[in-house]
């Protein structure tokens, strides 16, 4: 099918522009105002921004949530799409609760395990300076997961939306261990998992750590041993 060739944000312009169509099913009626387009989509780090032309600021209270709720429940079933952010001509619309929106911020789902997304800034390899560059995402912390669990997982993958930046974790993280106590993140990393190019990678895995809100320290053990050296703070 097309849909198949398709990379996430041509996919995800492609279903807005659908779902702003008036359904052909007479049981069904759109929940967005006579005339509303399209203007722009962007995916990046999780999170796609979606404006819409003004039409779509006359729309308050109950009836923006129901519009909002289809449009983040249409994108969030992609990959790589964890929150959406909806504006009208360029300006975010000031009743909202919030801006970033969320499968489970809808309440419509049922069985939707997603709960509120995570804002963390990720460290990848530039594969074109072989240095540590920085992307900022935002995660999807399910029934569960931890916030440090969630960076683990997403380190391991490469993004999908640029191709220069590539994971030094690529081989995953192995049996590892993971806990935030009074603000320091405490990691056992299995040596049989370890990179070519570890103190990197543990860099790139500590600042990412860092990001997280409450973490003022990452400590590293090498099966079972501290190794003092790669312990990181915001200051370093």
């Amino acid at each position: 099918p097309e849909s198949a060739s398709m990379d996430t944000p041509a996919l995800a312009e492609a279903l807005v522009t659908a779902l702003l169509d008036a359904p052909e099913d007479p049981s069904l009626r759109s929940p967005f105002p006579a005339g509303t387009r399209l203007q722009a989509l962007t995916v990046a780090g999780g999170r796609a921004a979606v404006d819409l032309s003004a039409q779509y600021a006359q729309l308050a209270g109950v009836d923006l949530s129901i519009a909002d709720a289809c449009v983040t429940l249409t994108l969030t079933q992609l990959d790589g799409v964890n929150a959406v952010r909806i504006t009208a001509d360029g300006r975010e619309l000031p009743y909202r609760a919030t801006q970033l929106l969320t499968a489970a911020d809808a309440l419509l789902s049922s069985g939707e395990d997603a709960i509120r997304p995570v804002d963390v800034t990720l460290w990848f390899l530039d594969a074109e300076t072989c240095a540590l560059r920085a992307q900022a995402q935002t995660l999807a912390l399910y029934e569960g997961q931890t916030r440090a669990g969630a960076v683990l997982d997403a380190l391991a993958r490469a993004p999908s939306d640029d191709e220069t930046l590539q994971t030094l974790w690529s081989g995953g993280f192995g049996a590892t261990a993971c806990r935030v106590e009074d603000g320091i993140c405490y990691v056992n990393l299995d040596g049989a998992a370890l990179p070519e190019n570890a103190a990197l990678a543990v860099e790139a895995l500590a600042r990412s750590l860092l990001s997280l809100d409450g973490v003022d320290e990452a400590q590293f053990f090498l099966d079972g041993e501290s190794v003092p050296e790669w312990t990181l703070t915001p200051e370093t």
